[in-house]
């Protein structure tokens, strides 16, 4: 007994690049933005918790750009100024301010809370060793940007990277392709 088998390889490979076409480029837009939206989450954490702050007070100051299908390309930013020393838990002293920036509570000399207790300041010195009562300056603890560019945090993120994007990737690719069954 003989079979005879024929195939269209031509048909097989058409249909192959329309898959290629529509499903990997979907599929690769979703995992970056899951990925970077995971990213986000662990350099927050990490900030949080190194400068002694809770999430959703250094939250706004990250951004997630999402991918698209023409531009895929995902990336997380952290933008603003350092935030002053009233969002660590200020009190005020006879010597000064004290604050748990960092984690560490630290005394900050001749500082002090004003601005109906919404800022640290402290008086700038001018000539000498006079301390006039004006010009005041407010006094920063920590920075968002800062604490994101360091290696603790770029190692934590380039890992959730390398980690987390191959298995969301294949995690994608089979639910488009169990879509079109």
């Amino acid at each position: 007994m003989e079979i005879d088998v024929k195939v269209d390889i031509k048909e097989v490979t058409r249909e192959l690049n329309r898959l290629q076409r529509s499903v990997i480029p979907a599929a690769t837009k979703a995992a970056l933005n899951k990925t970077a939206s995971q990213v986000s989450t662990v350099a927050k954490r990490d900030i949080a918790k190194t400068v002694g702050l809770p999430q959703k007070t250094i939250a706004p100051s990250f951004k997630v750009f999402k991918s698209s299908i023409q531009s895929l390309r995902a990336t997380v930013e952290a933008s603003g100024k350092a935030l002053n020393l009233i969002r660590f838990k200020a009190k005020q002293t006879r010597r000064g301010v004290t604050a748990k920036a960092w984690g560490k509570r630290k005394l900050y000399p001749g500082a002090f809370i004003a601005n109906k207790g919404r800022t640290v300041f402290k008086r700038s010195r001018v000539g000498g060793h006079r301390v006039s009562r004006l010009p005041i300056e407010p006094v920063h603890g920590p920075s968002v940007p800062r604490e994101f560019i360091k290696a603790r945090v770029q190692t934590a993120m380039r890992l959730i990277v390398n980690k987390k994007f191959p298995q969301i990737f294949r995690n994608q690719i089979e639910y488009r392709l169990g879509k079109l069954r």
